[in-house]
């Protein structure tokens, strides 16, 4: 089983995650996938796909490993934003 790599954001500080995965073509690595912990829910990463959630949830991203040396480029990316909003 693969070590996890667990991220915790505080829900006073931050509404909404949004993750966005990007790699090039073939996909050469595995894992790397997004596990929403209370609700169990595992999130495969495909590239050009965006993924938004209560910022509260606890999320766990699974260890990317692969058979052969990546060449560089074809790794995985991540792009992260944090929402939150003021009322006026």
């Amino acid at each position: 089983k693969a070590d996890p790599l667990s991220v915790t954001t505080s829900s006073n500080v931050v509404l909404f995650t949004c993750l966005i995965w990007l790699y090039k073509q073939p996909k050469r690595f595995f894992g790397g996938n997004t596990r929403i912990v209370p609700i169990d829910a595992t999130i495969e990463c495909i590239s050009n796909r965006m993924l938004l959630f209560p910022s509260y949830l606890q999320h766990e991203v699974t260890k990317v490993s692969s058979k052969d040396d990546i060449p560089f480029g074809y790794g995985r990316y991540g792009i992260t934003h944090f929402y939150n909003w003021e009322r006026r």
